[in-house]
């Protein structure tokens, strides 16, 4: 158990995401047509059915959830973690995201403070393009893979399209814009976030903030023993990005 400074209770995450989703894009998914249509479709009914079964229990510990409801509640989390990430603020992260994700995003903030001259990549998120979108739920009772006697967990995964720019902040959280010569030196600092899919360098190449359009898969937790019903991210995958005056 974890106990919080506002003297709550927030039990550690489950350490797995109980059935990785597998994302395939709307351009990509094989005609029904086919053999591979077929049983791609004959999967993903059994995916919608299970999402329904988790649905239900879900609700049973968290009264007020709702699939339809969880959008809002995904696209804040997910905007409070950019936020606390930029900040590099460890307590709000704690809050926001699992112990397993916490502990890469601390390398890289940890690596920073030690001095005080580098600079660290993050994102600033503008908005979202489209309404996160629920794409499954699951649950389970397990702890990193092992059976527990608690309640058990609930996990939803969503499609999260975000618009970002790019920002480079000092130790303190304070945002830096960056020349083009140092551009190159802050990236190869940068380099284990950009293995974590959060801060990618995404400058025009003069250093000036670029506007983009992210996609991302986020599996968001509870633990129905928390009393305080928080939900927090556990795993994050950038699907890539785009341009959004490609659009227009």
């Amino acid at each position: 158990r974890r106990y919080l400074s506002n003297g709550g209770i927030m039990l550690r995450s489950s350490g797995l995401v109980f059935d990785p989703y597998k994302f395939v894009a709307p351009e990509h998914k094989p005609s029904v047509f086919s053999s591979d249509g077929l049983s791609w479709h004959a999967d993903h009914t059994k995916g919608l059915f299970r999402s329904g079964i988790s649905s239900g229990i879900i609700q049973k510990y968290i009264k007020d959830f709702s699939h339809k409801s969880f959008p809002p509640i995904a696209e804040d989390v997910f905007t409070k973690f950019m936020h606390a990430h930029q900040d590099g603020d460890i307590k709000r992260l704690r809050m926001l995201v699992s112990e397993g994700l916490l502990e890469s995003i601390m390398k890289d903030i940890k690596l920073h403070e030690d001095d005080t001259t580098k600079l660290r990549s993050s994102f600033e998120v503008v908005g979202f393009a489209k309404r996160a979108e629920v794409l499954q739920m699951r649950h389970g009772n397990t702890l990193s893979g092992r059976t527990t006697k608690q309640p058990g967990y609930g996990q939803v995964t969503c499609l999260i399209q975000s618009q970002r720019k790019v920002v480079h902040v000092d130790v303190n959280g304070r945002t830096n814009q960056r020349s083009h010569n140092r551009r190159r030196k802050v990236q190869s600092e940068s380099s284990e976030m950009t293995k974590s899919g959060i801060g990618d360098d995404l400058t025009n190449g003069t250093g000036a903030k670029q506007l983009v359009e992210i996609p991302s898969l986020c599996v968001y937790e509870v633990a129905f023993a928390d009393p305080t019903r928080t939900w927090r991210i556990t795993r994050i995958e950038e699907l890539g990005q785009r341009d959004p005056r490609s659009s227009q």
